[in-house]
């Protein structure tokens, strides 16, 4: 019986040998892959050209309604186009019906901070249009995830969640 067991364990210890260093490699690479996207991260917003599709929006009872196709924030060095529904409190309408905050403002103040691991940024953005001042706050995550609130004049705060395009 333990002339069957002996062959056995040490074909399974040869197997766990090679396995480990793959595992590693696997982990590796991760790390190569996410270093490579912080970079494009680094670069689109040192460049200010950063194009953000909104995927989700929060409605003010923390309830996440997907968006269609087509909404989000496109930054261009000093302007900024929003093309974004709106569930806010003191908003009427709710996703879907015209209640939509569009604008195309000249960025007045553009301020980053990156957290101890430098894997994530918070960008704080002012901006004006001819009718209103807005404050746009972007948190973007190495995986290119994004947290966006924006307000403005009149305008209840209003929180999306997105997808930084890396071009």
């Amino acid at each position: 019986m333990f002339k069957r067991i002996i062959p056995r364990i040490l074909a399974l210890s040869l197997l766990m040998a090679i396995a480990m260093p793959m595992q590693a490699q696997d982990k590796l690479t991760k790390k190569q892959k996410d270093s490579v996207t912080v970079a494009i991260i680094n670069g689109l917003i040192e460049s200010r050209q950063l194009i953000i599709n909104a995927t989700r929006i929060n409605s003010y009872h923390q309830q996440f309604h997907e968006l269609d196709p087509g909404y989000g924030i496109v930054m261009q060095e000093d302007s900024i186009k929003a093309h974004l529904p709106l569930i806010a409190s003191g908003i009427s309408g709710a996703y879907g019906s015209d209640s939509e905050l569009t604008f195309d403002a000249e960025v007045t103040d553009f301020n980053v901070k990156s957290n101890k691991k430098g894997d994530m940024k918070t960008l704080t953005i002012k901006a004006h249009d001819n009718t209103c001042n807005y404050s746009i706050k972007i948190v973007i995550f190495k995986s290119a995830q994004c947290n966006i609130s924006v307000s403005g004049q009149g305008i209840s705060t209003a929180n999306y969640e997105g997808v930084l395009r890396l071009r």
